[in-house]
């Protein structure tokens, strides 16, 4: 008798146990069935492909049979599966389709069930919903997968306008867990978005392929801070336009406009131009057809580009000067604009004065009688009290500057001759500019003049400068195309118009400037409350000719980076951001920050740093053994930021000072940090505590400190 080796087919891929290792560990678990009677023989059943498809009963394998002896197996498929076969061989290969087999065992005899999976496997797509409307591009697919057996992979691919459907583009999703889950990160194209996706088990069967509709709405909602370039088609009515927040500018006007989005990839823009007097007819309204978030086309043939814009303009231009020159290089023109001072508070309301005498925080720039405008604050009587009504604004002329005492002033007659008197007072508006409306200018051509302009920020690329000399007016288009940090010079190009003084058109031009100018601080630091241990954060904003430097400063004196002796951390003490990490209370005080360039100077208000620091108890309260008649004096230390509060208490009653409710004694300092009870008696004698507090919280001294009589105790009667 021969020994009997267990041959099953291993067709099961999840298993990833070789034929090697099944018959090792079937030699080595001792599965075997000892020595074959006289007259049988052992016998192999095997169930292909594996045993999670089927099942035969009864199953002989293994087992020993006898020669000559009827036999039957019937093989029975799990749910999902179908039996397809028999094969049995032995000298003869012999093959049965019904799953009941029937048979006379003979010598060598094999036996093998056949089952095949017909089960499709199925796929769902878990997120986002179908037809989702999204406003990123990119997106992360989620789905699931659910089969009978095991799934071997999920296929996707994803149409859109930039790429059709092909039978031979599918691509692998990832997965982490046999498939049971799925994912395909995507980038969308825009408008509708068709992902197509299916799943395929091990044994070829293919879910039914699943869809998912996404629609990328790739139009903006909004067009504020942004430039629109035509990239195909500059000669079209719009090639370059900046948007601010609700006004434009192109290379030729300035205006207002209105962009709504209209659909997931459409808008419509329409720009509405209010100078210079040429481009007013010159109104516009476009659909824009958006291929993704930043390209697209309008009018059906202009292809556009949209970018965030990285060269803000300035908002301020007083104290700057401004450097035109033409096209032919025929002509340059200086432009030098005054920067105003601040007004001072002279501390006196007055009632008709005219011409007045302002004083200013500084030297009043220029020394021609310059066209000026001043905030008045503005008190009206009303039932024999003056009260503060809404500020007025007088407009006048320079008659004289810096003639008291040497003082910096500046007298101005208005142009309103009069002010109402008894029922009204004025003062200058202190801490606010002298509104200089003046500029200077020279050119090539050997003239020099002077006369008022106003400059309006309209775009983060451009501005409006409106020159009025005399009843001619100028309108210069600026466009900057340059705020280098390394050239203390921005620049770009221009468009002029010039008209007469009575409206008459004389003319039109066009050149680069370039713009210097001293710093102005637009945004001021604020001040800062932090407790003890905290972040401090101040910050400045301010335009200038680039490189702009900053140092900021502690009461007046220079700040470093660098870690302080009690443990604050100072960083950005150049930078626009000062940064006060670990803050204790040495770090209190006013904080300020020049900033500078060639040009010039500006310290920023002062923002004042306030660390707070919760009441902690440094030395408690000591108790006391006392004679009677005695005065009792308990003392308490403590820190903490702002100002301390105390409150003794007597068994957990709030004290106050004068004569005792419960003895003869007199209470004092119940609400400082030293408090007497004098004289004392044996109603006095219990625990004392006092509670210290601030706006940051509050502590109890602890233990009590108790008031007792010394040894011999009170007197006798």
């Amino acid at each position: 008798m021969s020994g009997v080796t267990l041959i099953i087919m291993n067709c099961l891929r999840g298993l990833k146990i070789s034929a090697a290792i099944f018959s090792s560990l079937f030699l080595v678990t001792g599965l075997s069935f000892g020595v074959t009677p006289p007259g049988t023989t052992s016998v192999t059943v095997q169930i292909v492909p594996g045993l999670n498809y089927g099942s035969v009963s009864p199953n002989y394998n293994g087992q020993s049979l006898t020669n000559g002896k009827a036999y039957t197996m019937t093989a029975k498929a799990k749910a999902g599966f179908t039996f397809t076969g028999w094969s049995i061989t032995a000298t003869n290969s012999i093959t049965y389709t019904n799953s009941k087999a029937k048979l006379t065992f003979t010598n060598g005899m094999t036996f093998t069930a056949y089952f095949v999976d017909k089960q499709k496997p199925t796929l769902k797509i878990a997120t986002p919903p179908s037809s989702n409307a999204l406003t990123n591009d990119t997106i992360s697919i989620l789905g699931t997968t659910r089969d009978n057996d095991a799934v071997t992979k999920v296929y996707w691919q994803l149409v859109n306008q930039d790429s059709s459907y092909s039978p031979t583009g599918w691509s692998s999703a990832f997965t982490g867990n046999n498939w049971n889950n799925w994912w395909v990160d995507l980038k969308l194209a825009g408008n509708t978005n068709t992902l197509l996706a299916y799943a395929v088990d091990r044994s070829g069967n293919c879910s039914p392929t699943n869809k998912l509709r996404m629609t990328w709405s790739a139009a903006p909602v909004s067009l504020s801070g942004m430039t629109l370039t035509v990239t195909n088609d500059p000669t079209t009515a719009i090639s370059f336009v900046s948007f601010g927040s609700s006004t434009f500018s192109d290379e030729t006007g300035v205006g207002t406009y209105i962009y709504k989005k209209t659909g997931p990839v459409a808008g419509r823009l329409s720009l509405k131009y209010t100078a210079p007097p040429a481009a007013k007819p010159n109104n516009l309204t476009v659909p824009l057809l958006f291929t993704d978030a930043t390209d697209g086309t309008f009018s059906n043939t202009n292809n556009f580009s949209l970018a965030t814009d990285t060269n803000p303009a300035p908002t301020i231009v007083a104290g700057a000067d401004i450097f035109l020159s033409d096209a032919n290089d025929t002509n340059g023109t200086l432009l030098n604009f005054l920067s105003p001072p601040q007004v001072l508070d002279n501390g006196n309301l007055f009632m008709v004065v005219n011409p007045l005498v302002v004083w200013l925080s500084a030297p009043y720039p220029g020394n021609i009688p310059d066209r000026v405008s001043l905030s008045f604050t503005h008190l009206t009587l009303v039932n024999g009290v003056w009260t503060a009504v809404t500020p007025r604004t007088y407009t006048g002329t320079v008659i004289a500057t810096g003639f008291v005492a040497d003082t910096n002033t500046v007298t101005i007659a208005f142009d309103n001759p009069t002010f109402v008197s008894k029922t009204e007072e004025y003062a200058p508006a202190t801490g606010s500019s002298l509104n200089i409306l003046t500029y200077y200018y020279t050119n090539s051509l050997a003239t020099s003049g002077t006369g008022t302009f106003t400059y309006t920020n309209y775009s983060p690329a451009g501005s409006l400068l409106q020159l009025n000399q005399g009843g001619t007016n100028f309108y210069y288009v600026l466009t900057f195309t340059n705020l280098s940090s390394t050239s203390n010079a921005d620049s770009g190009s221009y468009y002029a118009e010039t008209y007469g003084p009575g409206g008459q058109f004389q003319g039109s031009n066009f050149g680069s400037f370039g713009i210097v100018a001293p710093p102005v601080i637009t945004g001021q630091p604020s001040l800062q409350t932090v407790t003890n241990g905290g972040t401090a954060n101040f910050s400045v904003v301010a335009t200038g000719s680039q490189p702009l430097t900053y140092q900021w400063q502690l009461n007046g004196t220079n700040l470093t980076d660098l870690t302080n002796i009690w443990g604050s951390i100072v960083s950005g003490s150049t930078t626009t951001n000062l940064t006060i990490s670990n803050a204790a209370t040495n770090d209190n005080g006013n904080y300020t920050v020049i900033v500078a360039n060639d040009f010039g100077s500006a310290t920023s208000s002062a923002a004042a740093l306030s660390v707070t620091l919760a009441p902690a108890i440094t030395t408690q309260p000591q108790s006391l053994a006392l004679t009677n008649g005695a005065t009792a004096r308990f003392r308490v230390t403590a820190s903490g930021v702002p100002t301390l509060t105390y409150q003794w208490q007597f068994n957990g009653t709030n004290l106050v000072d004068g004569p005792s409710i419960w003895s003869s004694a007199t209470i004092f300092g119940s609400l400082t940090a030293n408090l007497a009870i004098s004289p004392i008696s044996t109603n006095d004698l219990g625990n004392y505590q006092v509670i210290i507090s601030n706006s940051h919280g509050s502590v109890t001294s602890t233990p009590p400190a108790s008031l007792t009589f010394s040894t011999g105790g009170p007197p006798g009667p």
